[in-house]
């Protein structure tokens, strides 16, 4: 299979240039998320006023609790009016780029496994099933520069797996993350073939890893500074790591050696739940 990268829930990542994500406009995120899961809408009444309600719903769409989890499916239904970007880009014309876009849409997930392409990014052509249980969360895919045929996986609970061209997936041995966090994204760095993977306590820290996604090992390299929650590593073409981090909404260059996160500036979106990152080759974005 070809070369490429995938973002999951159908969203593009990209580094120094071209990010899409979703936006929650540019109020201050207050609340943060807890590990049971509870309806952001239950304080609602069912004797308020319309405008009442309106107004609440309104309130909560612009406030989310911070997560790297995926997109609520309340929060999609009740907010779906507020995901446009709040940037316009300057064209529309279709990027330079190399190879397909390997998507995961975890809310898809018997076809969740599926190709795309800058210029078709509306389009998800399914080739399999996203394989994960179903209380865990597909954190990336990537291509291996020692295996171009098949694509793997790391799930944010560290289950690893690949997929082959027909989408039949095989068990690898499992990547523990470090406890307490999940595994949030990895990146491939074009210059050496090592796969870096980022771990994040959401709103507490962020990790920078090494990982063997055929044996399961990890080996740490250092805290991720200045982002309590990275969930998109991207390497570029030189082999520079780049990430974006949910909390305070900032693009953030990764030191590979020691882990130093350096913030590059503001994403210009109020970013949150699981996203990914990446650059395309073909083009450098």
């Amino acid at each position: 299979m070809p070369k490429g990268k995938w973002m999951r829930y159908g969203m593009v990542g990209a580094c120094l240039g071209t990010l899409l994500a979703f936006s929650w406009g540019t109020l201050v995120q207050a609340q943060v998320s807890t590990g049971k899961p509870v309806s952001m809408f239950e304080k609602m009444k069912s004797d308020w006023s319309e405008k009442e309600k309106v107004d609440f719903i309104e309130s909560v769409c612009a406030n989310p609790p911070i997560s790297n989890a995926p997109v609520p499916q309340e929060y999609i239904t009740m907010c779906g009016h507020r995901t446009a970007p709040t940037v316009i880009p300057t064209t529309l014309a279709p990027e330079v780029q190399r190879g397909p876009i390997i998507t995961q849409d975890a809310g898809h997930q018997t076809t969740g496994l599926g190709t795309s392409s800058v210029a078709g990014i509306g389009t998800l052509t399914s080739f399999g099933a996203l394989v994960y249980p179903g209380t865990d969360f597909p954190g990336d895919l990537e291509v291996l520069q020692t295996d171009l045929q098949n694509v793997y996986q790391l799930t944010s609970a560290g289950l690893s797996s690949r997929y082959n061209s027909a989408g039949v997936n095989t068990a690898l041995p499992n990547v523990a993350p470090p406890a307490g966090a999940g595994w949030s994204d990895l990146a491939v760095d074009p210059t050496t073939g090592t796969v870096y993977g980022a771990a994040s306590v959401c709103t507490t820290s962020s990790a920078l890893y090494t990982i063997n996604l055929t044996t399961g090992a990890s080996v740490l390299i250092g805290n991720i500074t200045n982002a309590t929650c990275l969930v998109g590593l991207a390497a570029d073409n030189l082999g520079n790591l780049w990430g974006f981090d949910i909390v305070n909404d900032s693009l953030i260059s990764v030191n590979k050696l020691t882990g130093a996160g350096t913030i590059v500036g503001a994403l210009g979106f109020n970013a949150n739940f699981g996203q990914s990152m990446d650059c395309d080759p073909g083009s450098g974005t």
